[in-house]
């Protein structure tokens, strides 16, 4: 009782403290429940580490009870003198030592230089400077690997030493070791026999370090584990300990869920009484083994994919009950996409039923689903999840009540609360910018990787990818196959040279365990061998890569198929398609001019008006879309609550005002009284993943893949002449898809040699759609997407799709002459690709060069980019109500009522914000002086702005009239809003953000991050 480490202290709260070795020993018995209770966890980190389970369990807790020990360096406890004066009973006024270092640094600094050469005779195997590998990512739990240069044994090794550990300091850490030793070795059976590598596995470390974070996380939390000051022995402390963190772990639902026994397709999905081809396949035939698996999964869209992929994900749970994963995560392209899938997983057909998600579980669990994008925090299905756990937690009894019939879906606050923590649930639907930050360069990836690793990991639209997040996924496939994970690849429209990638990085991340293991038997690498590694790695990659294409080739000409690769053998299965999509789709090339744009896609809609069909214009870039609409509007033709405009500048509350309205008009319920004359102008927003049927689609020339995914909203759904559901579809007679192009007519001069005869020039794309042609930079492939569509005058579907992509992208582009001054562009387009793909592999991070320090600096999320575009900046926009500002969202008083809570408004600043150009705010108005004080004042207020606008900037509004092109009062009233003080009008509620100054009309673009991409190959819209 009257050792030293009781005279340190680990939180405070002005004067009330934690003592350190009940904070390390906090942490220590989470990690001890957490490993004892997960036993798929332990096994797998055993079989990675090459260790015993037991063995492993043991050493890990013992390493957690260290991981703060940082903390008895006298210039951390000097950080609050009250309390290190009140338990060393001094009387110091000012710190004797600048806080230089922080704790966790501190703690690998007395590791390497005391306490890995003095640990208890049972451990001695471990004494050597290796054992700093596994320190590394015990001591690294603050989000990022620790700097353990050299730099570090110098100050040990010299009198400097004494100013981070005194001899007290280092008296304190050794007694706490030697007793958290003997604290965790009773606590199991075979101690004694305790011989631990000298080196963790490259592939592992990235594993132990998220268990480190969590540990820590749930460790650290006052609410579970209350402050304690008072001395009692360390035995009892960690019995209750262990109390403490067996109730956390309960109370945040993260204990493992037992997995439903194996379901045929009808009984999983009872909403499906026909399964499509590819659903039986994906049942009965598809191969499941107890390894690491990548399924590659090409079909149209209507096809089921998304419901087979789920079918093959719950084989592979059920199989072994969990051991090779138990959960999923789905990630698609976007946030709306995202949106929809969430709900389809959490809607239960029927009063009292399961969802689907839960159909995935034995009867008795409770598995978390979580939402996990930019925006989740404001999607009210989802709020609504965590609030029916708070019901159900409270009262012990159902989770939801009589009017919650239509959503049946759990998740814990603690999980929610951070997108970080996203894949810590059983099932998981965000954006695909969640799982490429696990092996990005950011602070806290660790905890991704631990959560994602036990999850099949489902991806949508994967050729929807540009070159950098394409390299990006390959790194996560890489990470996902060595940490043993499967994942399903899903695609309508893949080139063969991408897919051949993916399976190459799979393949790439199965062989790393082999080299790791060989790694655990040579000497550690320094820094410098590291780098010598990295510049030869890519020459390595290169030849192992032609390698596997020998091997486990992709190619095949057939269409639907799956491909099946398990690091042995690659299958390829050809599919039969579903009846009802294989169509003869007619497509009409129409040549425009930048003149003629409007009028030829204005005389489409008029006649699809006057037969009461619904009709939709894809435009390329959101200035097109909002000059289109505004141009159909000035006709006063049509009526205005017939015309939509739907693009990603809006701000959020308004953006789900307008999906929500999108999917009501033309979505799979949606009527012919809901459909009939309703025209909608839009962007990328409704080419992906949105459940969408248009009777009449006109689209802007874009590359192939984009076209056929468009063309996918073309009739989706069976439906009669009038646009009611149906079981058969009645409008193939009007079934053509239009398509506005450039001319692709050559001029060709008399007497011109062959080589002179093509003058199509370098802006034969930017003439007409000048916009679109930053959006789709490489021109020849839109030629040879013209000339493809030109000379078929149809798409046959299947017959046509593979042959198509790949004379516009693959194989076959040569077949398609293509004029010399449009390859430029795809010369140009080939090395920005090239660029992109070396900023992709500079930002992440490298499976076998493990858990440690690097000369990569670690950012926060939000500041590490997921997706390159132009630079971009998230606006929060505000308005004065009064005397007082308010979120753009909550202008109402009954809006605060729904949006904000006590001390809580991030839901209503998350609804009011938009993201536009960086570029586009340097044009905005600089606020008055008063006016910037009021900012300033609001920022400073935590209770309504609780971050300080930390990743936003505030904009202030004021509603002004609203106005048409002539001056007068709109007919149809189209709110609009200036910067406060000013002339300069910014927002309108039927056009989304734009800055107009003096009445001229200044267009801006969003860029492709999470928060604002929205479609397109380079999720551009402008």
């Amino acid at each position: 009782m009257d050792s030293s480490y009781y005279t340190y202290w680990a939180k405070t709260a002005h004067t009330v403290y934690h003592l350190l070795p009940y904070h390390l020993l906090d942490v220590a018995a989470v990690g001890h429940v957490l490993l004892s209770r997960d036993t798929r966890l332990r096994r797998r980190l055993a079989d990675l580490c090459s260790m015993q389970e037991e063995m492993l369990h043991q050493w890990l807790v013992f390493m957690l009870a260290l991981h703060d020990v940082g903390k008895f360096s006298q210039t951390f406890q000097q950080l609050e003198l009250k309390v290190y004066n009140t338990l060393h009973g001094t009387t110091l006024q000012q710190a004797e030592h600048t806080y230089k270092y922080r704790h966790d640094w501190l703690g690998m600094f007395v590791w390497q230089g005391l306490l890995q050469n003095t640990l208890p005779i049972t451990l001695s195997a471990t004494a050597s400077e290796q054992a700093v590998s596994w320190a590394q990512p015990i001591f690294g739990h603050h989000g990022k690997p620790l700097d353990n240069t050299g730099e570090m044994n110098v100050i040990w090794n010299s009198v400097s030493r004494n100013t981070y550990f005194d001899e007290s300091a280092c008296q304190a850490a050794q007694e706490f070791m030697n007793s958290a030793w003997q604290l965790v070795s009773s606590t199991f059976s075979h101690a004694q026999a305790l011989n631990i590598p000298e080196k963790i596995s490259p592939v592992a470390s990235w594993l132990v370090a998220g268990f480190a974070v969590l540990a820590d996380w749930i460790g650290s939390n006052s609410h579970d584990f209350p402050f304690c000051q008072e001395h009692q022995n360390l035995e009892e402390y960690w019995s209750y300990a262990l109390q403490k963190a067996q109730a956390a772990i309960t109370g945040k639902m993260l204990q493992t869920k037992n997995i439903a026994a194996l379901q045929d397709f009808t009984t999983l999905f009872p909403f499906i009484h026909t399964p499509t081809p590819l659903q039986n396949w994906v049942s009965h035939e598809a191969p499941i083994k107890d390894m690491p698996q990548l399924f590659i999964i090409e079909d149209m869209t209507g096809a089921g994919k998304t419901e087979a992929a789920l079918m093959l994900a719950h084989r592979i749970m059920a199989q072994n009950d969990g051991s090779r994963a138990d959960g999923i995560f789905i990630a698609l392209p976007t946030m709306a996409t995202s949106n929809a899938m969430y709900r389809r997983l959490a809607a239960r057909q029927e009063s009292n039923a399961p969802a689907l998600y839960q159909r995935l579980f034995a009867q008795d669990q409770q598995p978390m689903l979580v939402l996990a994008h930019g925006a989740a925090s404001i999607d009210e299905t989802f709020q609504k999840s965590i609030e029916a756990f708070l019901r159900a937690e409270a009262s012990n009894d159902q989770a939801y009540s009589d009017d919650d019939e239509t959503i049946s879906a759990l998740c814990s606050p603690w999980i929610a609360d951070m997108n970080r923590k996203a894949f810590l649930a059983d099932v998981g639907v965000g954006t695909i910018d969640q799982a490429l930050l696990a092996v990005l360069y950011s602070k806290f990836q660790s905890l991704r990787l631990l959560g994602l690793h036990r999850k099949v990991l489902i991806v949508d639209e994967v050729h929807a990818n540009d070159a950098y997040v394409h390299q990006i996924l390959q790194r996560v496939l890489e990470f996902h196959a060595a940490l043993g994970g499967s994942a399903i690849l899903l695609s309508a429209t893949l080139p063969q040279k991408m897919k051949q990638e993916l399976v190459n990085a799979f393949n790439t991340g199965l062989q790393a365990n082999t080299e790791a293991k060989e790694q655990l038997q040579q000497a550690s690498f320094t820094e410098q061998q590291i780098q010598a590694r990295r510049s030869q790695r890519g020459v390595l990659r290169q030849i192992t890569q032609s390698q596997h294409i020998t091997d486990f080739c992709v190619e095949c000409d057939k269409y639907p198929l799956a491909t099946v690769f398990d690091g042995s053998n690659i299958y390829k299965q050809p599919l039969e398609m579903r009846a009802e999509l294989v169509r003869d789709l007619k497509i009409r090339l129409i040549f425009v001019t930048n003149d003629t744009v409007h009028g030829t896609a204005f005389d489409i809609i008029r006649e699809a008006v006057k037969n009461e069909r619904c009709v939709c214009w894809i435009r390329n870039t959101v200035k097109d879309a909002i000059e289109a609409y505004e141009a159909l509007a000035k006709t006063k033709e049509f009526p205005a609550d017939k015309l939509m405009l739907f693009h990603a500048r809006f701000a959020m509350c308004d953006r789900q005002r307008i999906e929500n309205e999108v999917l009501d008009h033309f979505g799979k319920q949606s009527n012919a009284q809901k459909r009939a004359g309703r025209i909608l102008i839009a962007t990328q927003v409704v080419e992906q993943s949105l459940d969408l049927d248009f009777d009449v689609l006109i689209t802007d020339l874009a590359p192939m893949d984009c076209i056929i995914q468009r063309a996918g909203r073309l009739h989706r759904h069976t439906r009669d002449k009038q646009g009611n559901p149906s079981t058969h579809d009645e409008r193939e007679e009007y079934s053509t898809l239009y398509v506005l192009a450039p001319s692709i007519a050559r001029i060709q001069q008399q007497n011109a040699k062959k080589d002179q005869q093509d003058n199509v020039k370098a802006t034969w794309y930017s003439e007409v759609f000048k916009g679109g042609a930053a959006v789709y930079p490489n021109h020849a492939e839109l030629w040879r997407t013209a000339k493809v569509l030109h000379q078929e005058q149809s798409i046959k579907v299947p017959i046509d799709i593979r042959t198509f992509i790949e004379q516009v992208f693959g194989t076959r582009a040569d077949e398609i002459e293509t004029p010399k001054a449009l390859l430029a562009s795809e010369d140009n387009a080939s090395s920005s690709n090239s660029a992109k793909r070396s900023m992709a592999m500079t930002n992440s991070i490298r499976l076998l060069e493990g858990y440690r320090h690097s000369y990569n600096s670690w950012f926060d999320d939000k500041k590490i980019p997921t997706r390159l575009g132009d630079e971009s900046v998230t606006l929060r926009l505000a308005v004065v109500v009064g005397e007082e500002i308010r979120p753009f969202a909550a202008q109402s008083d009954e809006q605060v009522k729904k949006l904000c809570k006590p001390h809580d408004w991030r839901v209503a600043w998350a609804k009011s914000e938009v993201t536009v150009r960086a570029s586009q705010t340097g044009e905005l108005s600089e606020p008055e002086k008063a006016t910037q004080n009021k900012i300033q004042e609001l920022l400073a207020n935590k209770e309504k702005m609780p971050d300080k606008c930390r990743y936003a900037e505030l904009v202030l509004l004021e509603e002004c009239p609203a106005q048409d092109e002539n001056g007068e009062n709109a007919e149809v009233k189209d709110k609009a809003w200036k910067l406060f003080g000013t002339e300069h009008k910014v927002y309108y509620s039927r056009t989304g953000f734009r800055l107009v100054k003096e009445e001229k009309k200044k267009s801006t673009g969003n860029t492709n991050t999470e928060n604002t991409k929205e479609g397109g190959k380079n999720g551009k819209e402008e």
